[in-house]
């Protein structure tokens, strides 16, 4: 995944069978990866492209809870992209508190069938494979691997709602690997992915995750 940090950050270089998964400012070479989609550039203010579907929580509120101030936490996640995103509305990268050296990217699209297609995509380019995830991915605090389903008391359990866990290891090769969390919010046309520091553990990252990864108001309170 290409990454656009905040001020600040510290972005890692890592790869998947051979692709790039972040990158530093700017955009890496998209290797083996399809057509990027036309997107329009996300403004420097972080404005969403368009508005979600009736009934869908803006990108904003749905960010984890530990991203408090997303005005200075995140940065707009600009095209071109490694994967094909339809109908994408907004994009973001964000500083994340709990991941020191780590980020969080958020995807949200403006229909179900362009959350699909996209998720899809993202899995397909990503090299998402739930017999070959790992042994060491434990949500849930158990030495489990692969995608599992999740609920919680904001996004109460849906078909296609789940986390998935994976190693990634640095492109230039000679790094220790980082842990990798993807989840999907189909019922919000969104999905999120957290990457933790180079060499921390998936135990760390499954902590924060437990804690941070819904927000703690997802929809605006009514008018």
């Amino acid at each position: 995944m290409a990454g656009l940090a905040g001020a600040g950050a510290t972005v890692l270089v890592l790869a998947i069978a051979g692709q790039t998964l972040l990158g530093p400012k700017g955009h890496p070479e998209a290797i083996d990866s399809p057509t990027p989609h036309s997107t329009p550039s996300v403004t420097a203010s972080a404005n969403p492209i368009g508005s979600p579907a009736a009934g869908v929580a803006p990108l904003i509120r749905l960010l984890p809870a530990d991203i408090t101030d997303p005005a200075s936490q995140c940065s707009p996640y600009e095209p071109p992209y490694s994967w094909q995103m339809p109908g994408l509305i907004q994009a973001l990268v964000c500083n994340d508190p709990g991941l020191p050296n780590g980020e969080v990217y958020a995807f949200q699209m403006e229909s179900s069938d362009s959350f699909q297609l996209s998720w899809d995509n993202f899995n397909s380019w990503w090299g998402f494979d739930v017999s070959q995830a790992g042994r060491s991915c434990p949500p849930f605090g158990g030495n489990h691997q692969g995608a599992h389903s999740f609920a919680s008391s904001d996004f109460p359990l849906r078909t296609g709602q789940v986390v998935e866990c994976q190693a990634v290891s640095r492109s230039n090769g000679g790094g220790s690997s980082a842990p990798a969390y993807a989840w999907a919010l189909p019922s919000e046309d969104t999905f999120f992915v957290a990457q933790g520091a180079d060499g921390s553990s998936f135990t760390a990252l499954n902590s924060w995750w437990t804690a941070n990864s819904m927000p703690t108001s997802p929809h605006p309170s009514p008018s």
